[in-house]
């Protein structure tokens, strides 16, 4: 800012320059002579272009975010969703780093209620005051059938259908297993289940090597080459949910939040094009 003196001086010596005046006062005040408002009307467009061109030149690349963001997860989402993520932010923001752990649905909620973690990954959450829950997608359960024992057409099996092909599954004391459960008391059937683990890639595994199917949630369905995935009927549906504490979420977890809500996009895409037919090389 310049002092009225300062700028009474600096017209002066623009006038004495250009050899005419600028400015006249009268009574009334000040204002602009002929001269004055044809410079003003040329020359305001060059100054709007000068600033702008300074502000391009000049401008600050915004600060780059950093911190480390504590995620509680399900096994199911832990090489989908958090994987997704993380890949998202080495490549935008390379200062957050994340530090993931996997557990059962009901520790997720209580360590983040426990400020144990900044964000949890689970389904079917409680809607607390204390917690900030947003719902990401539906998420079906699906079966992963060994491509020599599929005869099944369309994108949809119902468990009916699997009735007499060897099943593996998660243990009983799993959520997942009760969902799944619940489903084949619905439909009237006893599944063949012939191999249960707590580990979503091993009964995938397994699955491929008798001939067999697996069932596991949707995003879990990874590595499946040799294999086609068919989705359950729509009761075997689950709510994904994002949780976090109540309150405003800091930039750095806005920015992994962000993350993890592409991530699901990139990965029902993936299961769309796994549903057309048997799992290639280099699919997921």
């Amino acid at each position: 800012h310049l002092s009225q003196p300062a700028v009474t001086h600096q017209i002066r010596q623009l006038e004495q320059a250009l050899g005419t005046p600028l400015i006249r006062r009268d009574g009334r005040g000040i204002a602009l002579t002929q001269d004055g408002e044809s410079l003003v009307a040329e020359a305001a467009p060059l100054l709007r272009s000068f600033e702008s061109a300074i502000g391009r030149v000049s401008r600050r690349p915004p600060e780059e975010l950093r911190g480390i963001v504590r995620i509680a997860t399900l096994q199911s989402y832990y090489a989908s969703l958090v994987l997704g993520a993380a890949v998202l932010l080495a490549g935008r923001h390379p200062g957050i780093r994340l530090v993931s752990r996997e557990m059962a649905a009901d520790a997720i909620e209580s360590c983040v209620l426990a400020g144990q973690a900044d964000l949890g990954l689970t389904f079917q959450p409680r809607r607390l005051a204390t917690l900030h829950t947003q719902v990401l997608v539906r998420e079906r359960l699906v079966a992963v059938i060994a491509e020599s024992a599929s005869e099944f057409r369309g994108d949809l099996v119902s468990l009916t259908e699997l009735s007499t092909t060897p099943i593996a599954v998660m243990p009983r004391e799993f959520a997942l297993r009760a969902l799944i459960d619940d489903l084949a008391m619905t439909e009237g059937i006893a599944l063949r289940i012939v191999f249960e683990s707590s580990n979503l890639s091993t009964l995938i595994h397994y699955a491929r090597e008798v001939g067999g199917a697996a069932i596991v949630p949707q995003f879990a369905a990874r590595d499946c080459e040799g294999m086609v995935m068919r989705r359950l009927p729509e009761a075997a549906t689950r709510q994904t949910a994002l949780i976090t504490s109540s309150g405003q979420r800091p930039p750095v977890l806005q920015a992994v939040v962000e993350a993890i809500t592409e991530a699901v996009g990139r990965e029902l895409a993936d299961a769309d094009r796994m549903l057309i037919g048997p799992a290639k090389s280099g699919v997921r």
